[in-house]
């Protein structure tokens, strides 16, 4: 019997899948560590912000509840740092022996002390990332009422903890997978392998060949059948957006 050939697509996308499915071994291991680091921190911020919010109360004090979220953001970016940073740490490393494999090439010890390097400006930037949100939302609600304030933040309680985790293990992945194969001297391409982001398909298959981005303007738009979306930041990895679960790989 002839042995039927495999059309270059089916073997492109049985790589891809091999990929997602060697990568997803490791996000399995690591999934509840982040989770339970991102549900310490929001479980910090709600214990602390309701409290107060709960005792200016019987005050009506806008002023001096707006004063105590100032301060208590200003100190909380460690807090989170200390949290998040070790298992961020971690879950970067065992993602780089993955995707030293797809490769089959080790990084060199410069490369290894830069990738870790730009893992750390990522944790960093993450934590007063989530600082500058929280505090921009909790004031927001301010506005309407103290009552507001304390319903924003219990909500991210119990729904921040799971965003934040998907948000950056694929965050930590993809930079990862971004400095590895392009340090290793390989062509980089965009996969949209999931079902959460079928916007990205415009995006699928372009290639970068060095450290730059996808999107090298701010406010560049991309059009899909499930609707558009402006860029405004350069994308040099995914997610793009909330929920998505595309990956970069050699290419």
């Amino acid at each position: 019997m002839t042995k039927r050939k495999v059309g270059p697509h089916v073997q492109r996308r049985s790589v891809v899948i091999n990929i997602r499915n060697g990568r997803e071994k490791v996000r399995k291991k690591y999934k509840s560590k982040m989770l339970s680091a991102f549900q310490e921190i929001a479980d910090k911020e709600a214990d602390a912000i309701s409290k107060e919010a709960n005792k200016i109360l019987s005050e009506r004090s806008d002023k001096k509840l707006e004063s105590f979220i100032n301060e208590f953001y200003n100190d909380f970016e460690p807090v989170i740092s200390e949290l998040f940073a070790p298992v961020g740490l971690k879950y970067a490393e065992a993602m780089r022996f993955i995707v030293e494999k797809e490769v089959d090439q080790e990084l060199t010890a410069d490369e290894l002390a830069e990738l870790i390097e730009e893992i750390q400006y990522y944790l960093d930037g993450a934590a007063s990332q989530y600082v500058g949100y929280s505090k921009k939302f909790l004031l927001s609600a301010l506005e309407k009422s103290v009552e507001s304030v304390v319903e924003r933040v219990e909500s991210w309680r119990e729904n921040r903890p799971e965003m934040a985790k998907d948000e950056h293990m694929t965050g930590i992945e993809s930079l990862t997978a971004f400095s590895v194969v392009l340090m290793t001297g390989y062509r980089l391409k965009w996969y949209a392998v999931g079902k959460s982001c079928p916007i990205c398909k415009k995006l699928n298959g372009r290639t970068v060949l060095k450290k730059t981005s996808f999107f090298n303007k701010a406010g560049e738009e991309f059009k899909d059948t499930a609707g558009s979306v402006a860029v405004f930041r350069q994308t040099k990895y995914p997610p793009i957006h909330k929920g998505c679960d595309c990956i970069v790989a050699a290419g």
